[in-house]
């Protein structure tokens, strides 16, 4: 699982921030960019179009859905 996308929350229930987890055990993952996450949905949005593209899919355009 190491360098997979996650979600860090900062405080519960309000913002998250986007993370990189380590693949080690007891290693907390590693924030990834300055983004700050005020809805459980914005931020899971943006892990789900990082982890798409990082499979290969062609980057997803909000707009369009």
């Amino acid at each position: 699982m190491a360098g997979r996308y996650c979600l860090v929350c900062i405080r519960p229930h309000t913002e998250w921030r986007l993370g990189r987890l380590s693949g080690v055990r007891g290693v907390a993952p590693t924030i990834e960019d300055n983004r700050v996450f005020h809805s459980l949905e914005e931020a899971e949005w943006a892990v789900f179009k990082l982890r798409w593209e990082a499979a290969g899919g062609p980057p997803l355009d909000d707009e369009a859905l």
